[in-house]
């Protein structure tokens, strides 16, 4: 992804949260109800990322990956910004979230995880969005989402990585081992948790018999079940 497209991308959804501050100004609506959010864990290699784009794109929902995410945590002005979307009372509610997740667990007090934090946070206080990985999912349990994995066998995925990348087989399972290893490194280093364990989360695909568009449908249906159908009856 390029910087322009990234930055084009990153100021579309702070766009998007200005204009819902506004609009709920006008409402006057109260933020005690949060909107639902879906975050996605997965595999490298399992194709949990275009998963991902096309169950925000069927939901009509932002989706904030990884790239996104972590440019806006490493950049001051943008993260600020981002911030500043919230009102007074939401703001109050995600310094209290901050301070209650940075003791939870003993939770890695680093300045880059606090940032990471920060802008998770504002982005599951406006709801409607879907995020993919950066350990949202261990990060927000206390908002109202739906947590998916998306896993694969290993050979699946290097045979993908290998075709995708113009990689040898050798490679792309070394690959595959790294990568695995470092993500369950960073989510049992900073939140204490099993990456692997499947009761951290409410949805598991294995995409190796599932196109990326079924496996889509299936968390739009299961967020939808959970989340949605109460509300749409409310309108």
């Amino acid at each position: 992804m390029s910087t322009k497209t990234l930055d084009r991308l990153i100021n579309s959804q702070i766009h998007r949260w200005e204009k819902e501050k506004k609009a709920r100004e006008r409402r006057d609506e109260s933020l005690q109800r949060r909107s639902p959010i879906i975050t996605i864990s997965r595999q490298v290699g399992s194709g949990g990322g275009e998963i991902g784009a096309l169950t925000a794109k069927k939901l009509k929902y932002p989706f904030l990956d990884r790239a996104i995410v972590e440019s806006i945590a490493e950049r001051a002005s943008i993260r600020q910004t981002a911030v500043e979307t919230l009102d007074e009372r939401a703001r109050g509610m995600m310094e209290e979230y901050l301070r209650a997740v940075m003791k939870m667990d003993d939770l890695s007090r680093s300045e880059y995880l606090r940032q990471l934090t920060e802008v998770l946070v504002v982005a599951a206080q406006h709801g409607r969005v879907v995020i993919l990985g950066r350990g949202a999912g261990f990060l927000l349990r206390s908002f109202p989402l739906l947590r998916v994995r998306i896993v694969c066998p290993p050979k699946i995925r290097a045979e993908r990585i290998a075709l995708k990348n113009s990689m040898t087989m050798r490679e792309a399972e070394e690959m595959v081992e790294v990568i695995d290893k470092e993500r369950a490194l960073f989510i049992r280093n900073n939140f204490f948790m099993d990456i692997s364990d499947a009761t951290n989360y409410d949805l598991i695909i294995n995409s190796e018999m599932i196109s990326a568009s079924h496996a889509s449908d299936a968390i739009v249906r299961m967020f939808r079940m959970l989340y949605l159908q109460d509300r749409d009856k409310e309108r």
